[in-house]
């Protein structure tokens, strides 16, 4: 990797004297270099070089083009591996506007972007952010690919979990029900997946004051457990 970066440092030197940090292959000389000490976890040079492509890149494509957008996303990126949470959320919440300001709310891009911000979000305790923000990309995701599609899915268990930690007990204790009834009936009641949406309902529940739904939630889980193991065993008695 150190020779490869060596390469790359005298490539990008060469194409900065001949045709000067704006041109094209300027340009991808210093990302595959950032990209290189990115991958090195060379965090400083790293958020450097990125900084100064993204700059270049918004005097040459402007601030919503895709060649502006991803270099800042690895910027973000970047930062975040720095701890520098202010600054990822600024870059990031840029890119997410940008995204659906060209290509909508529904894209796989913008969905990551989102993604990415509501990590941060994360990141910054800032709960009842990251929950408007994942009922956006919820939405989008229903709209734009159905209410049990996968990834809709895994949107709504996101808003539920974001709700929670803003302490909406009452929304995420609705949005995590809604997950366990569509993961029942897609993969069924002892599904993994259907008890963890229960789980965590009851919880939601024990934490709005409901302790009598709590209780009938987590009498429901244990039987389901017994149930699994009292199969388990039969199988390995005709076994």
């Amino acid at each position: 990797m150190d020779e490869a970066r060596q390469l790359q440092e005298g490539a990008l030197r060469k194409h900065l004297q001949i045709n000067g940090e704006k041109h094209p292959a300027t340009q991808i000389a210093c990302e595959n270099l950032a990209i290189t000490m990115q991958r090195q976890q060379d965090w400083a040079n790293a958020r450097a070089l990125f900084s100064a492509l993204v700059r270049t890149r918004i005097e040459t494509y402007g601030e919503t083009h895709l060649e502006t957008l991803n270099p800042m996303t690895r910027l973000a990126r970047v930062c975040l591996e720095q701890k520098d949470y202010t600054a990822a959320r600024a870059l990031f919440e840029h890119v997410v506007n940008a995204r659906v300001a060209t290509v909508g709310e529904a894209h796989p891009e913008t969905r990551s972007a989102m993604y990415n911000l509501g990590s941060t979000l994360r990141d910054l305790d800032e709960s009842s952010a990251e929950a408007a923000l994942f009922e956006r990309v919820y939405r989008a995701d229903s709209a734009a690919l159905g209410p049990e599609h996968d990834d809709t899915l895994r949107s709504l268990e996101q808003w539920a979990m974001s709700a929670f930690e803003a302490a909406d007990y009452a929304r995420s204790t609705a949005l995590w029900g809604e997950l366990a009834a569509i993961r029942e009936r897609k993969s069924g009641a002892s599904d993994v997946s259907t008890l963890n949406a229960l789980d965590t309902q009851a919880n939601s529940f024990q934490k709005h004051g409901d302790s009598a739904s709590a209780r009938r939630i987590r009498e429901r889980l244990v039987r389901s457990e017994e149930h699994t193991s009292e199969l388990q065993s039969q199988f390995r008695i005709s076994y």
